[in-house]
């Protein structure tokens, strides 16, 4: 028989008739809002606790093996960069090493233009 609201109401009210008010709601306190059936015991709660730890540890597993994953492809990343850095810094180096030897050619030629020129007007 299915414990219902209107029975439990009966069983209160038969209660306070025969044991008082006071009595009846200290009595009814002691009973679960539902059916017994519905109760967890001890040993349901231990045994939900260690299929939690279990599920938990899988969990933890499995998020420390995609961190591991995650590490390794920022690693990677990583390395990628510095070699694409490496090459731009080197490309851009080499640019700057070439204006700075057409610099140099440009001025030893301004040189040896206004040598020669000078050497001329001195009479040379």
């Amino acid at each position: 028989m299915a414990v219902t609201e209107e029975s439990r109401y009966r069983l209160f009210k038969q209660l306070e008739d025969t044991l008082g008010a006071e009595h009846a709601n200290t009595l009814m306190g002691h009973l679960p809002p539902v059916g017994w059936a519905d109760v967890a015991t001890k040993g349901d709660v231990e045994s939900l606790r260690r299929h939690v730890d279990v599920e938990l540890g899988r969990v933890r597993n499995h998020v420390d093996t995609e961190l591991g994953a995650l590490r390794r492809d920022l690693v990677q990343l990583e390395e990628r960069i510095d070699l694409r850095w490496e090459a731009a810094l080197s490309r851009g180096l080499h640019r700057q090493f070439v204006q700075i030897i057409a610099s140099v050619a440009a001025m030893l030629t301004v040189m040896l233009t206004l040598a020669v020129t000078v050497n001329q007007l001195l009479g040379g």
